[in-house]
């Protein structure tokens, strides 16, 4: 039986998300496949190896008040394939086969844990180092769409130390016209994503998304819809099926419609035209293989009233909790929790044996 270390939490604003996914991923693991192993990370950054149970861990909160926590960390040294933990008989290395990182946004989902787990040479769930950092910026993820040559929505990058004051900026996204989206170019969940309809709004939108983020994108509104794509595997990845997303007329796809009012309606399938179905698809893999992602990554998109598509964004470490859109499309197509999860952790400890024989057999070379 494969040990499987599960890292949640994280000190961002992601946090609960985080504990909701990591909750689901436990509820639905194959236990007869992998023991599973859970480390969170607190809120205040404390890494504690928890056996708290999934409905703990979920609500992320009683899980940090768990009796069965001991403080925890993982080594850079390579090859020591464990998690150190310290009871209260002293320290206690636990061998572990694979991380399932599940941490959303800093530290988690931007290449920061992953590059860790390279220096350790733990196989791990997900995209790599650079993957994972360029996705999470969203200017440069726009950088790899327009190699892709796919259409973007209109766009004013602002960085906090090219100005003293917040009106400085107005004149740099003076070009677009209201309404616009003002948002972090590092944070996921729609965290500081703000809609203005004019300079007063855009002004104090500016101050919301400065407050994640020393560089912010403010971008034209698409008059449209949303769309999602579920991409998951390596060399030959897949797409689930795809998800049409619309909320309520004059609100906003932020943080509190994803994770509390939950207003948001999700087609599953989307019920459109083959075509464009086809287009999107298309596309979601060309980003995906052009960042060279793995594992498993959530691309959306906007598409407006006369069927144009534009590219939003990508994320490499989607949601994976009891509402996930991720999940869903690929249960719409057939491929249950248990099995996916089970998938991701395979082809994640696939992937580093095939690194490492690719490794053994150019040193066998240059050492012939």
């Amino acid at each position: 039986m494969q040990t499987v270390l599960l890292i949640f939490g994280g000190s961002n604003p992601e946090y609960y998300v985080s504990c909701d996914s990591a909750s689901e991923v436990i509820r639905n693991i194959d236990t007869d496949l992998f023991n599973v192993l859970t480390l969170g990370i607190t809120l205040n950054g404390k890494w504690v190896l928890t056996g708290a149970a999934s409905e703990e861990i979920g609500d992320g909160i009683s899980w940090t008040k768990s009796d069965t926590n001991y403080p925890a960390f993982l080594t850079p040294i390579r090859g020591n394939h464990s998690v150190t933990v310290q009871t209260e008989t002293g320290i206690e290395e636990i061998p572990i086969d694979c991380v399932f990182p599940l941490i959303h946004g800093f530290g988690g989902e931007d290449g920061c844990l992953q590059g860790l787990l390279e220096l350790s040479g733990i196989p791990y769930v997900g995209s790599g180092v650079a993957a994972s950092a360029c996705a999470m910026d969203k200017q440069i993820t726009r950088l790899f769409a327009q190699s892709c040559g796919m259409n973007l929505p209109s766009c004013a990058v602002l960085k906090r130390t090219r100005a003293g004051r917040i009106e400085d900026f107005l004149s740099d996204a003076a070009f677009l016209q209201f309404p616009v989206y003002v948002k972090p170019a590092k944070q996921g969940s729609s965290v500081g994503v703000s809609k203005a309809e004019n300079t007063a709004q855009l002004l104090e939108a500016m101050r919301t998304a400065f407050s994640y983020d020393e560089k912010i994108l403010v971008e034209e509104s698409i008059d449209g819809y949303e769309i999602k794509v579920a991409v998951l595997g390596d060399r030959t990845p897949e797409t689930g099926e795809i998800c049409r997303l619309t909320v309520p007329e004059g609100n906003l796809n932020d943080y509190n419609t994803k994770y509390h009012s939950f207003s948001s309606v999700k087609e599953i399938p989307a019920l459109i035209d083959k075509k464009l179905e086809d287009e999107l698809k298309k596309q979601a893999l060309l980003i995906y293989e052009e960042l060279e992602c793995r594992g498993f990554a959530r691309v959306d998109f906007f598409v407006d009233r006369k069927g144009k598509v534009y590219f939003n964004e990508l994320n490499t470490i989607p949601g994976l909790g009891t509402r996930s859109v991720y999940v869903s499309m690929f249960e719409a197509k057939g491929l249950w929790r248990k099995e996916l999860f089970t998938r991701l952790i395979c082809d994640a400890q696939d992937k580093q044996a095939g690194l490492s024989a690719e490794a053994t057999e150019t040193g066998s070379r240059q050492n012939g």
